[in-house]
């Protein structure tokens, strides 16, 4: 008896190598497996060569299905099991936080969703609960031996959160052997697709383990957090108070190609922005964090904690924070006479009309000749008269005298035209003091910095940073509370106005609130420098399948271009009715300089008569007095 159940058993291989079975070295003698469980090994030993080949397989496997599927055959059958890796789920880690470790060495896997998961399912299925957020996959292929509830696994974090997860089942056929379909998770309608049939020619190409499931969303909507107080990436237009801006029209952009709706919020739940305490994110990124919304889009650079809670997308644009400050009150206007000329060259025409008069008074006086020799007085006149442009009533005779006067005709008439010239030029132009233009000018100057306190990291970064600038900016930091956040910035520029403060905002943002709050009696500037420039992200919630199609499409936006000039447009939208300067003529304020030296000389011609006819009434009376008796 037993040795007719060995020759059965042996027939019994044979057939099985013939049907289908043929690329197994296992032994059917010494193991029961099933006319199933040989379908999809086979199955199974084709995607190894074919598109796992190159995909570093991990297998999760229990003792149920290690008993029906001959694992170890398949492996060894595959020729590469150095790329492979096997876990049992009895050695899965009871903290679900820990994280995933690497089976070919002893360091820590960063990417495990680049690699695929195989779950190897047999009559017992509930330790697929126990794969964690750290223990997600961006592939998962699924060996179902009992397909009764396939469907129950569509609600587990491993499918939910994979880019694609495809089941491979087993379907009866007439024959010997039952056949295997493929079906793929369809994320959007929340169930099991049929692919097709078995077939390894369709899955022979490496790396394709089916179609990609997120080219149409479906008309979907998605939710996402805004804020409207963010020029230029969110904003209210002023025409329907609907929500624009950069950010929404990339959304725009996206929405199109990939077919999905998409909500938004003119604030957070709370009214924060994005501050991080203990874990927790309140805001915009907590709303995303506590799955109410599905992104959030407003101004939020890529950090270390924001990209282990959430998965970023690709940066859109670099920025960092601004400092603006308001330009010093201008010099007085009567100031100007003198801006055209630099101190030196003042010096120096002050030191040739002293000079000048004194050659010609020693010329005219050094020799004794029938002409009438020049008074000191004369030559300073004649000196005068021509630096001014007037015809000089004596000139003198010697020709010695004749060409120093010509040289000052030259001389007179080209520093007279430089002055005209310049002084034209600087009499509508506002003058001011030296400005502040680095870090280092900040840090050192008595101004103090301003921010709005509605969350941001910079104040506790300033002070906790080692670079002594920084640091400077921090101690001398006033912090402006926040009561109604319409008005916010209007109440800081009004602090800004008062030119005791550098105000510190996002640079982008700062210019465009400053440019509409431009005015003739406050004008601003900002810093050359900016800091924590940092790149510009979307936020989803952690291991959202669907964000890699994002990052296609914005950076193909970027790469276009488009993005920039979008950011170009809606700057010079905000920014050009402010922007415009309105020409004006010269009024009396712009001229006051000549109005003052007038004054200054009928002052002085007022004094010197006062002086003249003091003397002269004194030469009167000295006249009229009686000779002395002899």
């Amino acid at each position: 008896m037993n040795f007719r159940l060995e020759i059965g058993l042996s027939l019994l291989g044979v057939c099985l190598q013939f049907t289908g079975c043929a690329g197994f070295s296992f032994v059917p003698q010494t193991k029961n497996f099933s006319e199933e469980s040989c379908a999809l090994s086979e199955v199974l030993l084709e995607m190894l060569v074919g598109p796992l080949n190159e995909l570093s397989p991990v297998f999760f496997y229990d003792e149920s299905s290690k008993e029906t599927l001959p694992l170890n055959h398949i492996l060894k059958s595959s020729g590469n099991m150095n790329a492979l890796s096997v876990r049992s789920v009895d050695s899965l880690p009871e903290n679900k936080n820990e994280e995933f470790p690497a089976f070919n060495g002893s360091t820590i896997i960063s990417e495990i969703k680049d690699q695929v998961a195989v779950l190897l399912i047999g009559d017992v299925d509930f330790w697929i609960e126990d794969f964690s957020n750290s223990w997600l996959f961006r592939q998962v292929v699924v060996v179902i031996e009992n397909s009764k509830n396939v469907k129950s696994f569509t609600k587990k974090n491993i499918i939910r959160h994979a880019r694609n997860a495809i089941f491979i089942e087993r379907y009866p056929r007439v024959g010997f052997l039952d056949g295997v379909t493929i079906k793929t998770f369809d994320y959007f309608g929340d169930q099991l697709k049929l692919l097709q049939n078995w077939n390894k020619t369709a899955f022979s190409s490496t790396s394709y383990l089916g179609p990609d499931q997120f080219q149409d969303f479906r008309g979907v909507t998605l939710h996402i957090a805004s804020d409207s107080d963010d020029s230029p990436l969110v904003f209210e237009a002023e025409k329907n108070e609907s929500l624009t801006g950069l950010n929404i029209e990339i959304v725009k952009a996206l929405s199109k190609w990939l077919n999905f709706q998409f909500t938004t919020t003119y604030a957070s739940s709370d009214f924060q922005w994005a501050d991080f305490d203990n874990g927790t994110f309140n805001g915009l990124l907590g709303d995303v964090q506590h799955g109410d919304k599905n992104f959030t889009i407003n101004y939020l650079t890529i950090t270390r904690e924001r990209a282990y809670y959430f998965d970023a997308s690709v940066p859109y644009y670099w920025e960092g924070f601004g400092f603006a400050l308001r330009d010093a009150p201008p010099l007085p206007e009567w100031r100007k006479l003198f801006r055209p000329f630099l101190l030196t060259v003042w010096g120096a025409c002050a030191a040739a009309v002293v000079l000048v008069p004194i050659v010609l008074f020693g010329l005219s006086n050094s020799i004794t000749t029938n002409s009438r020799p020049c008074t000191l007085e004369q030559a300073y006149f004649l000196f005068f008269t021509i630096l001014i442009r007037q015809s000089p009533k004596m000139l003198p005779g010697r020709a010695s005298e004749k060409l120093l006067v010509l040289a000052w005709l030259m001389v007179s008439f080209l520093l007279t035209s430089f002055y005209t010239s310049n002084l034209i030029a600087v009499l509508s132009v506002p003058v001011y003091p030296p400005k502040l233009e680095t870090l280092d000018d900040l840090a050192n100057h008595p101004t103090r910095t301003l921010m709005l306190d509605y969350g941001e990291f910079v104040p506790e970064a300033l002070l906790a940073s080692t670079e002594l600038t920084m640091r400077k900016l921090g101690e001398k930091m006033d912090l402006f509370p926040i009561e109604d956040k319409d008005m916010h910035l209007y109440e800081g520029i009004r602090i800004l106005e008062r030119g005791q403060h550098a105000l510190i905002e996002t640079y982008s943002y700062l210019k465009l609130w400053t440019a509409e709050y431009w005015n003739s009696t406050a004008d601003f500037y900002f810093l050359k420098d900016q800091i924590y420039t940092g790149p510009l992200a979307f936020f989803f919630r952690k291991h959202t399948p669907w964000s890699h199609k994002f990052n296609q499409g914005i950076q193909s936006l970027f790469e276009a271009g488009i993005i920039n000039k979008w950011y170009e447009d809606f700057m010079n939208i905000k920014h050009e009715v402010q922007s415009e300067k309105n020409e004006q003529a010269l009024n009396l304020n712009h001229v006051q300089g000549p109005f003052l030296l007038l004054a200054l000389g009928l002052g002085a011609a007022i004094l010197v008569f006062a002086v003249e006819i003091t003397s002269h009434r004194r030469g009167s009376v000295a006249l009229r007095a009686p000779a002395p008796p002899i």
